[in-house]
């Protein structure tokens, strides 16, 4: 029987009580209380006070399994509830090591297969200039892409990011590549791979409107002719 601190009496056991004489009824009440604190069952020499405290004794059992069932599920619900809060304190701190240990969600390992040590001399260049980029040492026929200088691509590569993504698309990730080398010191031998590796990561998908702003780009006599 469950420790309770009470004893749970119902009403509809009124009528029997009322049959029972003062002394019987006081027998049977202290019988139920003292079974209530210790468990002992009431032994007395009147049938009828031992019939009537049989009844008692089985709705007072089943108070106590009730309680007891309540008690194991509040326990349960504790534990789970205490679970659930260290798995999301222990999924936070995951989420805040990886935030500290990357940038826009890429890792140093993820980006070591295009990463070389190039000399980290400051180029003067203009966007335009066709000479060799001095910050990752590539082709002279690279153009020089980004407010720091640090993004180069060829025009077919530019052409080729623009027909599949569209400028405003090609330009933001310039900006972002470029800002994330001049922030950390890294360069990049390919930017044009880096580029798209960081679209694919980040789930952009290529656009037909695209293609046809790159005809437009690359064709601007003709449509300047058009529409004189």
């Amino acid at each position: 029987m469950a420790e309770l601190k009470y004893i749970t009496l119902f009403l509809d056991r009124q009528k029997e009580f009322a049959m029972l004489s003062d002394e019987q009824a006081g027998k049977l009440i202290k019988g139920i209380f003292q079974y209530g604190a210790t468990g002992e069952k009431l032994a007395s020499d009147d049938l009828t006070v031992n019939i009537l405290f049989s009844v008692v004794k089985a709705q007072l059992d089943e108070v106590a399994n009730k309680y007891d069932e309540k008690c194991r599920k509040n326990k349960e619900i504790a534990t789970n509830r205490e679970r659930k809060k260290r798995d999301a304190k222990s999924t936070n701190v995951d989420e805040r090591a990886d935030d500290d240990n990357s940038e826009h969600d890429r890792s140093p390992e993820s980006t070591n297969v295009h990463e070389r040590d190039y000399s980290s001399t400051k180029s003067t260049n203009t966007k335009t200039n066709t000479k060799t980029n001095t910050k990752t040492n590539i082709n002279a026929d690279a153009l020089i892409y980004g407010t720091f200088h640090n993004v180069t691509l060829t025009q077919s590569e530019y052409d080729s990011l623009i027909g599949d993504y569209g400028r405003k698309t090609v330009e933001d990730y310039i900006d972002r590549v470029d800002s994330y080398c001049e922030r950390t010191g890294k360069t990049y031998p390919n930017c044009y791979l880096t580029i798209r590796e960081w679209m694919q990561k980040d789930g952009v998908e290529k656009s037909d409107v695209a293609k046809y702003e790159c005809m437009i780009n690359c064709f601007p006599d003709i449509i300047k002719t058009e529409t004189a």
